[in-house]
């Protein structure tokens, strides 16, 4: 059987390498012991605090070479796309189901496999009886061929294609699955060849299924990050595999799902915090305000740090930062103004006209639809009495940008603009996920 696997391994190569080269690396469990209560014939799960490749041998082996691949594919597009590290507070049973339906879609060349009667009642039997999980259907063509669709689709529940993980699991909640009663129709090879309909419980589906991978993964000393180093380490290699042994291109489709992937996400509030506490020179001031903690007796002075740091913010008052992302912005100044410390603010667009003022709480965007000249606002800075800067702008100029003699950051509102920005400016990107910041 398990030659089965490497015949197969060797066959995805040709239609698909890097999805090959990925499964190649991945440490494969078959122990049939081990496997017991997996929710299906494969699965990407971590066990042991290692994330690793599930397959059962026995079920693979029934499937043609298409379906063998099927197999394959699917699983290493969970990796592609991180399901297992996005569910978030999701309920983790119809996340399995919604996941698989994002990818299935995209498998469907593959889904449709030509077996013997013998193996298909195998199959339906392994399926119902050792995963609880949904069988595949029996489908006839026009020309009569029938063939075992392996692969649960969207139009199993009445959905579309081509649809995000997050996108069927909602559609799934509003066509009321994992409330009761919710049941679909599936085509099976009865024992003596004919063919038969019944329902499936969907929601009885979802009780009795077990999630391995999320069991794993919440067990007491799991570091997910270092599962999840170790999850893009193998897409890494099996790109690199691709593009050094020239075994063809990677599909625009993966590619996108790499660059998700493997691109690092870097929290804008968390740069701006660590910018202003790498500039803060913090002084020890004594008081009398409270008893010093050594002395009971008698009230003497005590010390505290206080923080000193002056810091101008620009301001682009060319129309292009919206309302939003100015609010956003000026709510982490005003938890700067709580750490006491200085904040002054002037409005730039092709130059800077206004001494700057102090920044409060009731600060509001003023907006002069100006021109954008990035230049005119360094030199501004570098000529002012001030620790530090912090521009807020879209990033939209075309100049070329001359370096800043004092410590500057930029917080970029427009990805197009932020990849255009020189490397040697200190920059942030400003992103909206799920509608929020």
């Amino acid at each position: 059987m398990a030659n089965e696997l490497e015949k197969a391994l060797y066959a995805l190569i040709w239609d698909n390498p890097l999805l090959a080269n990925m499964a190649s690396s991945m440490s494969r469990i078959t122990d049939p012991k081990i496997l017991k209560g997996l929710p299906s014939f494969a699965a990407i799960t971590a066990r042991d605090g290692k994330v690793s490749m599930f397959i059962n041998l026995e079920a693979f082996s029934l499937f043609d070479i298409s379906g063998q691949k099927a197999v394959l594919s699917h699983e290493m597009q969970h990796i592609l796309r991180d399901h297992i590290f996005r569910r978030g507070s999701r309920d983790p049973k119809m996340c399995n189901i919604a996941e698989d339906l994002s990818i299935n879609c995209t498998l469907k060349h593959l889904s449709l496999v030509e077996l013997e009667t013998e193996n298909i009642v195998k199959l339906q039997q392994i399926m119902d009886m050792q995963f609880n999980f949904i069988p595949g259907q029996i489908k006839t063509d026009d020309k009569g061929v029938t063939r075992y669709r392996m692969l649960m689709l969207p139009e199993d529940f009445g959905f579309n294609d081509n649809l995000s993980a997050e996108e069927y699991y909602e559609l799934l909640k509003e066509a009321g699955y994992g409330k009761g009663g919710k049941k679909i129709k599936v085509t099976f090879i009865k024992g003596d060849g004919s063919q038969g309909q019944k329902e499936i419980d969907i929601d009885k589906l979802l009780n009795n299924q077990d999630v391995p991978e999320l069991e794993e993964l919440t067990k007491e000393g799991i570091n997910t990050d270092l599962l999840k180093e170790e999850l893009k380490s193998v897409v890494k290699k099996a790109v690199e595999k691709c593009q050094s042994e020239g075994q063809g291109n990677i599909s625009a489709e993966l590619q996108e799902l790499i660059n998700k992937l493997l691109t690092v996400k870097i929290n804008w509030k968390s740069v701006l915090r660590n910018f202003i506490q790498n500039a803060t020179r913090f002084f020890l001031k004594r008081t009398t305000k409270r008893p010093n903690k050594r002395f009971t007796d008698f009230i003497l002075p005590s010390q505290k740090n206080d923080p000193k740091l002056s810091v101008l913010t620009i301001l682009d008052g060319s129309g292009s930062v919206s309302d939003r992302e100015s609010s956003e912005f000026f709510a982490q100044l005003d938890s700067m103004l709580t750490q006491g410390i200085e904040i002054d603010y002037v409005i730039g667009d092709s130059e800077i006209k206004m001494e700057p003022k102090k920044y409060t709480k009731n600060t509001k965007m003023e907006k002069t639809y100006g021109g954008t000249d990035e230049n005119a606002w360094i030199n501004f800075a570098d000529k002012k009495d001030y620790d530090i800067s912090i521009v807020l702008t879209d990033g939209e100029f075309y100049s070329t940008t001359q370096k800043p003699k004092k410590p500057m950051l930029w917080v970029i509102t427009r990805k197009e603009s932020f990849e255009r920005i020189p490397k040697y400016l200190k920059k942030v990107l400003m992103e909206i996920k799920d509608g929020k910041y």
